[in-house]
């Protein structure tokens, strides 16, 4: 075997390593990410606050060769001016409107819930 062809294949073969242990980084750095946030919701308590709807918004990932998953997200705004984007249910999603009012039930950065006044709703803001 030459020897350029044998520093070659060293470069590439070390090449494809790190190429591998740099992705295997990413996924352990995600996977420890995703149970500290679950962990932390996990520990957070119920809250329930005043809230107004203020966007909502989808997101289609995959498609063409692959399965398409529709993701729902709403934006709630607090009193204080604070605002907050929860991810949500389809059905969820269907029944809140830009511009409720009502009570936002959340633990940490999961969605709880969203009981709508009604006794508002038709009240111009």
């Amino acid at each position: 075997m030459p020897r350029s062809f044998a520093i070659l294949f060293a470069v590439v073969l070390t090449f494809i390593l790190v190429v591998f242990v740099v992705i295997l980084v990413t996924i352990a750095r995600g996977a420890r990410t995703s149970l500290a946030q679950r962990r932390a919701n996990k520990a957070a308590p119920l809250v329930t606050n005043p809230a107004v709807v203020t966007s909502r918004r989808t997101e289609v990932t995959g498609g063409g060769e692959s399965h398409a998953i529709t993701l729902y997200f709403v934006t709630f705004q607090f009193p204080t001016g604070d605002r907050q984007e929860f991810r949500v249910s389809g059905e969820e999603y269907a029944q809140i409107a830009e511009r409720d009012r009502g009570l936002l039930s959340n633990q940490g950065t999961w969605f709880k819930g969203f009981q709508r006044d009604r006794s508002i709703q038709d009240r111009p803001s």
